[in-house]
This record gives structure tokens, sequence and C-alpha cells, in this order.
């Protein structure tokens, strides 16, 4: 698939890759821009809404096959429980955003670098 300025289109996969990989520097800018609202763990959900609606997209399912979209819906649905769990100790507080520590966040991370 071709877009109108010539570049090739992502696939569902390349998309959700890209996500990844690109989800320090884009938890870093949301978190640069939200900081008054947002806490490191919010921007993080962030992340992983948007794989869920590359995952939403017609046709990408059946592009990465119903059983890697299994998983990468159990990984992601795992990350929301533990997001769940450290909120416990770090609740969200409307306008006083909440310090992450970064093995937390490394944690985190590489729990979403895993399912790509």
């Amino acid at each position: 698939m071709s877009q109108e300025n010539g570049e090739q289109q992502k696939t569902g996969l390349e998309s959700i890759r890209a996500i990844i990989l690109g989800a320090p520097e884009s938890i870093r800018d949301e978190l640069a821009r939200t900081s008054d609202m947002n806490d490191w763990m919010h921007c993080f959900g962030s992340c992983i809404f948007a794989i869920e609606l590359c995952l939403a997209i017609p046709g990408v399912k059946e592009e990465i096959g119903s059983e890697n979209s299994q998983k990468i819906n159990q990984q992601l649905k795992a990350l929301e429980e533990r997001i769940a769990e450290l909120r416990k100790n770090y609740p969200e507080k409307r306008g006083v955003p909440q310090e992450i520590p970064e093995n937390i966040q490394e944690e985190l991370l590489n729990s979403l670098r895993a399912i790509g």
C-alpha cells in the first residue's frame, strides 16, 4: 500500500513495533507537555492505548494472526494489571504528578518491549 506522498504505509505489526521502540521518547514528550496533570505511569498508559488502537484497526488482527493478536492482548492486559497494582503505592493525584522510581519505569518498559 502506498500513500499519496509515495511512502509505504506501515503494517499493523510495524506500527506496534514503532510504538514500542518509540515509547521512551513518547513518554518524555507527553510528560513534558502534561507534567502538571500526568505522571510517568499515565504517559506510559498512553503507549498501551496506542497499541490497543492499532489492534482495533480493521485487518490488523488478520495481518498479525489470531494467535499473535491474542498474545499481545494478554500481555497488554498483564501490563494494565501491573499498573493498577503499582497505583496502590503511587496513586494518581490531580494536579500533583507522582514520582515513579526509575526501576519501575524500566520494569514497565521492558515488559512493553517483550511484546514486540
